[in-house]
């Protein structure tokens, strides 16, 4: 992991870097209980990044430490926490007693860490009293639940096989309909093809991709982020005619595509 990803969470966060020894000796002083909470520990990962995921909240009971500094530090894996190592964790001051972790921030972690699933984030605080003592709190584990499935909203029949060709508009009759305004549903259409192209169905209006496709191993539909003419076919028709397609989506892992002769 590149050092430069904790300058990306320092501006995630508006916070200042703490900077910390990795050789020195740290010691918890057990008359003092630093204490961590969080509101969630199940967060299901969103990209509206400046909205808030969670907040952590601490507090300091025992004899009364003055703090001379508050740290909150993130990490991957339990070995991580154990070190103040940069490439494994991030330690970053905070103010106060709480503070919001948002999604954008959660983006900068999960994409430092390279995790493109669900993954545990552990959190921990740690204090610099103004006496020299540092003091750790219990470690926090929040659950970072990532869903990939992608929202598709829209779906265009585009090639050579249709009038419109590789445009995307409402006006050219190359729109598939969903059938329950779902984000993954059954799109229907019906209007004329050509056997002299070939087609796809792209999700993204003005985007070449992602876009259904066949695969070329298995004959069977696929939804794919981009394309590479070794592994992906595109749609055709035997001959001319007016035609009537259903592209079931609702399980991205078995995508069916029927294209039949209207009545």
């Amino acid at each position: 992991m590149n050092k430069s990803y904790g300058h990306i969470l320092i501006a995630a966060f508006a916070i200042v870097a703490a900077v910390c020894s990795c050789g020195k000796e740290e010691s918890q002083n057990l008359d003092n209980d630093l204490i961590l909470s969080v509101t969630r520990d199940r967060v299901p990962y969103y990209t509206d990044g400046e909205n808030k995921a969670f907040s952590l909240n601490w507090k300091l009971v025992g004899d009364k430490a003055e703090v001379a500094a508050n740290y909150v530090q993130f990490a991957s894996d339990a070995e991580s926490m154990d070190s103040f190592d940069m490439e494994n964790s991030f330690l970053y001051e905070v103010r106060g007693a709480s503070h919001d972790v948002l999604y954008s921030d959660i983006k900068s972690m999960k994409d430092c860490f390279g995790k493109n699933s669900d993954f545990e984030l552990m959190v921990r605080m740690i204090c610099d009293t103004k006496d020299g003592r540092t003091i750790y709190s219990n470690t926090v584990t929040v659950n970072i639940l990532i869903d990939n499935t992608p929202s598709i909203r829209t779906m265009y029949l585009c090639g050579m096989a249709h009038s419109a060709g590789w445009t995307m508009s409402d006006d050219l009759g190359n729109r598939l309909l969903p059938l329950n305004n779902e984000v993954l549903d059954i799109y229907t259409w019906t209007g004329q093809l050509s056997s002299g192209g070939t087609f796809r169905f792209n999700t993204q209006r003005n985007a070449w991709f992602p876009a259904i496709v066949i695969d070329k191993r298995t004959g069977l539909p696929v939804y794919v982020e981009e394309w590479d003419e070794s592994l992906y076919d595109q749609f055709t028709v035997q001959k001319d005619g007016t035609y009537h397609v259903e592209v079931d989506i609702r399980d991205l892992n078995r995508i069916s595509v029927s294209v039949e002769p209207a009545d």
